[in-house]
């Protein structure tokens, strides 16, 4: 949102939804999680002009009426990507083995104190919007906009829309981009990529700020200027997450690693720490890392380091402690052990 630019990104919505607030310097970054004051209706008007292909108009209460003017606000290429990663939105209960057979693209939101929650939901022939809440603003602690507005959003598209139509891919209105795999940003450097749809007109797609290039010796490690071997340097590029990027991981990675494994010490093992005349020695933490890759190295859950080192030295206080390793891809290995001194 700061490189879209706040001011632009209000006004949009206001220019939707005429709401009378002026003041886009209120809201700040956090607009873009949804702090603005919206009516379901006008929730609604977006979405259904996302399932029109960027197409919005003023919502029409009868049949009756005539057709509210429309005026394309979303490019139709754009409308359709949107709608597709919508679509694969995790859904509640047992909607999720129907995502295939009945593709709806939703969302859900829950207001700040869980006062009220709201879900909206498209297919090819119906916007359907849940509000969910009481009228004296009271907070509701058993409401949710996934469990509670969700629910009951699937349970009226399972009573007016029986169709399983999907939307129509409008291939004119969309290209064919090279992007990275792993961070997801436009393909400059010799990696591994992949193809995917983009909005035919759409600003040029940056390249990632993750990746570096830096010099290793023949050994694949890192060196600079200062090395005696920098004559026989050679370049790679090599991915570095901010720490807040690495954190996540730490949370959120699961997944199991082939290529890196902690070695030493192995899980639950009680480490004799002797003394010498230094006093008590450091402990070692080794890892099993073939390719060299890049780690993020955390101890008792503090960040301790970023490298492609195969031996750390630790010193430790008595007591039990933690040793993770997180890699580039989220990949995550702990171990668990206990410290003694002599």
């Amino acid at each position: 949102l700061s490189d879209y630019g706040v001011d632009r990104f209000y006004y949009f919505l206001e220019n939707n939804d005429n709401y009378p607030e002026d003041r886009f310097d209120k809201y700040g970054l956090s607009l873009i999680l949804g702090t603005r004051e919206m009516r379901p209706v006008d929730i609604a008007k977006l979405y259904m002009g996302l399932a029109n292909y960027g197409k919005v108009s003023n919502l029409k209460y009868t049949l009756a009426e005539d057709k509210p003017r429309e005026y394309q606000q979303f490019s139709r290429g754009a409308s359709y990507l949107t709608l597709d990663t919508l679509s694969k939105v995790v859904r509640p209960g047992n909607e999720n083995l129907y995502s295939e057979q009945r593709p709806i693209s939703w969302k859900t939101g829950t207001s700040y104190g869980m006062k009220d929650a709201w879900s909206v939901g498209v297919s090819p022939d119906y916007t359907v919007l849940v509000w969910l809440g009481n009228f004296n603003q009271k907070s509701i602690f058993s409401l949710s906009g996934v469990e509670t507005a969700g629910n009951l959003l699937f349970k009226v598209f399972n009573i007016v829309d029986i169709n399983s139509k999907t939307f129509e891919k409008p291939i004119d209105d969309l290209k064919e981009i090279e992007i990275d795999e792993k961070t997801g940003y436009r393909k400059f450097y010799d990696v591994e990529s992949k193809k995917v749809l983009y909005p035919k007109d759409a600003k040029l797609l940056r390249i990632s700020p993750y990746y570096k290039k830096i010099f290793v010796d023949e050994d694949d490690m890192e060196i600079d200027s200062r090395s005696p071997n920098f004559d026989k340097r050679k370049e790679k590029i090599v991915i570095e997450y901010p720490i807040e990027v690495s954190n996540y991981f730490f949370v959120n990675g699961v997944r199991e690693n082939k290529n890196v494994k902690i070695a030493y010490p192995v899980q639950n093992l009680n480490i004799f720490v002797p003394k010498d005349f230094d006093g008590y020695k450091k402990v070692s933490m080794k890892l099993y890392n073939p390719n060299n890759e890049y780690v993020y190295w955390y101890l008792d859950e503090d960040y301790v380091g970023y490298s492609n080192e195969k031996e750390k030295f630790f010193e430790l206080d008595i007591g039990k402690h933690k040793l993770t390793i997180v890699t580039e891809s989220g990949a995550r290995e702990e171990v668990k052990f206990n410290i003694n001194k002599r």
